[in-house]
């Protein structure tokens, strides 16, 4: 858990800077060969995918009267099978993905009294709308929906805002320089430098009203 401090005025270094608005804004950099919080991202992106595809296929066979021991067996082992393949085909993948990015996730972080917003650098944003416009054509023309919709959601999103009058937990994990900002549904990550995670840290957890404790 993130020290507390008595005051909230900010030490200002070279990585936090406030304009004439009144926001706050920094820039961080994430190596993705080293921060293993992305690389549990992705896992638990591809794990979520496919026990929702079991799920309907599960629910599928219920509802038309297919369902038996046996069948259920065997697409357990299928998607279990699925999942391997996919784990093992996203690690080129992104390798790929992390030598486009020059091995780094650049993200622009601006917070003021409201809320926090969690961006992709532009230029990285433009490289990501790309690979995921290419996705989309390789799944038209291969007739497969789901990688069609895995371009369109890999295209656009890029931003992830945080209100705080909605966050109901904010966690600290100074090792990682991570502050974690969740809502019910929408949960953001804040990268912070040493320097500064404590007055993030008190700026984000004193204006979360609905976070207890």
């Amino acid at each position: 858990m993130a020290k507390k401090k008595t005051t909230e005025k900010p030490v200002f270094t070279e990585h936090i800077q406030q304009g004439t608005d009144g926001k706050y804004r920094w820039v961080y950099k994430l190596h993705m060969l080293k921060t293993h919080t992305i690389i549990q991202d992705v896992f638990w992106a591809l794990f979520i995918t496919v026990v929702i595809t079991w799920l309907i296929v599960f629910f599928i066979q219920l509802f038309s009267g297919e369902m038996s021991w046996e069948s259920f067996l065997f697409s357990l082992g299928m998607i279990g099978l699925v999942f391997v393949i996919l784990l093992v085909l996203s690690i080129p993948a992104y390798l790929i993905v992390a030598a486009m990015y020059g091995w780094y996730y650049t993200v622009r972080f601006t917070m003021d009294e409201e809320g926090i917003t969690h961006e992709q650098e532009p230029r990285q944003m433009k490289k990501a709308r790309l690979m995921g416009c290419l996705t989309v054509v390789v799944g038209l023309l291969a007739r497969r929906p789901s990688t069609v919709g895995a371009g369109l959601i890999s295209g656009s999103r890029s931003m992830l805002y945080s209100r705080f009058s909605k966050v109901k937990e904010v966690k600290a994990k100074r090792s990682q320089h991570l502050i974690k900002v969740n809502e019910t549904l929408n949960h953001n990550r804040i990268y912070v430098s040493d320097e500064d995670f404590d007055f993030v840290y008190d700026f984000i957890r004193s204006r979360c009203k609905k976070v207890k404790g």
